[in-house]
């Protein structure tokens, strides 16, 4: 009989014995004291490796196919999430333009942020025609709207002008510190009437409008510093309601107290238009 083919004897498997029960004593003490044995922390140390080796060897290869397969399907799914992220990013800068177009239209038109628009079209002021006592804009509706002769154009301050001139996609307007433009006023706080015209300047175009041929409520016109003037809507040019200006100054005759003039600072600031709204003639 070799050796190898030998059944252990008596001493071997006495030796064997001892260590492992010297090993077990080991380890209940070291466990008695919330630690890690020795021959523990050597067998953990061989053993996770080599766990961790046939794991790989058992599992890796399959993992290792199934993505060599599924590669070229990742890369067209890549590719798709790549498209989508540039197009949503795309999205996003448009957005935020239109949101910067959008508050400085709000801006144009005098309108403070959280408040409705009024009721009409924008339209953007593409040109000016400006002289001594002469002020018309050329206006173009944005999107394609339409103007018609008589179309009332104002900001949300106040009054600008009326429509006088289609041609095509844009129009003249005829603004209120034009000399030959004039609105039947009224004052809101005392009721006094008047028609109101730019107040003449000479190199350049007016810049305060005067309402005179005032018609009481009373004996007498009763208009005073701070009084808004609004449209009355008696010229049927324009409707009622929409703001002119605010009186900054009362000229009163010497020679007869019925006979008064306003002097008015416009509600709309004709000398920073950008963007009007133009409004069908008989709204407001």
């Amino acid at each position: 009989m070799s050796p190898s083919q030998r059944p252990l004897n008596l001493r071997t498997l006495s030796v064997l014995a001892i260590v492992a029960m010297l090993l077990t004593v080991w380890h209940h003490a070291a466990g008695r004291r919330e630690a890690v044995s020795l021959p523990e922390r050597v067998a953990g140390a061989v053993g996770r490796p080599l766990q961790g080796a046939f794991t790989w060897l058992q599992a890796g290869p399959r993992k290792l196919l199934r993505a060599m397969v599924a590669a070229p399907g990742l890369v067209v799914e890549n590719e798709r999430l790549r498209q989508q992220c540039a197009a949503a990013e795309a999205r996003q800068t448009e957005y935020m333009v239109s949101c910067v177009y959008y508050e400085n239209l709000l801006k144009s038109l005098g309108i403070p942020a959280g408040r409705g628009t009024p009721a009409g079209r924008p339209a953007r002021v593409i040109a000016l025609d400006t002289g001594p006592q002469r002020y018309r804009l050329t206006i173009a509706v944005e999107h394609g709207g339409t103007i018609a002769e008589g179309d009332v154009v104002r900001q949300a301050a106040g009054l600008v002008g009326r429509v006088i001139k289609v041609q095509g996609s844009t129009a003249q307007v005829l603004a209120l510190i034009d000399a030959e433009a004039a609105v039947a006023g009224l004052d809101l706080t005392s009721r006094d009437q008047g028609i109101v015209y730019p107040l003449p300047a000479l190199a350049q175009p007016s810049t305060k409008l005067k309402m005179e041929k005032l018609k009481p409520i009373a004996a007498f016109p009763d208009v005073r510093v701070g009084d808004q003037i609004i449209s009355s809507g008696l010229d049927q040019v324009y409707p009622a309601g929409i703001p002119i200006g605010r009186v900054e100054q009362v000229i009163k005759s010497p020679g007869s107290a019925a006979s008064v003039t306003a002097i008015l600072r416009p509600a709309a600031d004709f000398f920073r238009l950008e963007y009007v709204m133009v409004m069908p003639k008989g709204r407001r």
